[in-house]
């Protein structure tokens, strides 16, 4: 009894993210819009002349939402990076919790794992430092 309201618990947990994911989908354009006039500049960028890992993202996620995903590429490839990365992490813990496939449900571990989302820090943080270097070589 306590393992089918765990399942049941965890399908409610599963279904709430989706609705998420689906509402910020859909409000994206309006969330973009309230972004650009709160706050039209990175202030990492207005303070230190450097951009930050996330400098161009609110254009790549614009991008993203019109389908063009070489324009977001261009303007924060890390964004779509991370979009993909967590597009797919959704996707794999919908098929593990609602078709029980057992293949997906050995990557969900890692995908939960806090040494994971270290290393994905990390290549934030290694992009920031390449993305500005070149910066400076051009």
């Amino acid at each position: 009894m306590g393992t089918v309201m765990l399942l049941k618990k965890k399908k409610i947990w599963i279904l709430a993210v989706d609705a998420l994911a689906l509402l910020l989908w859909l409000l994206a354009p309006a969330l973009i819009r309230i972004s650009q006039m709160v706050s039209p500049s990175c202030p990492v960028r207005s303070l230190t002349g450097l951009l930050c890992p996330t400098c161009g993202g609110t254009h790549a996620v614009a991008s993203m939402v019109r389908g063009d995903f070489v324009g977001a590429a261009c303007h924060n490839a890390f964004v779509l990076f991370l979009t993909a990365l967590l597009t797919a992490s959704l996707v794999l813990a919908n098929c593990a919790c609602f078709l029980n496939f057992k293949t997906v449900n050995k990557l969900l571990p890692f995908l939960a794992n806090y040494k994971f989302w270290l290393a994905v820090c990390a290549a934030a943080l290694l992009f920031a430092i390449v993305r500005n270097i070149v910066l400076c070589m051009t």
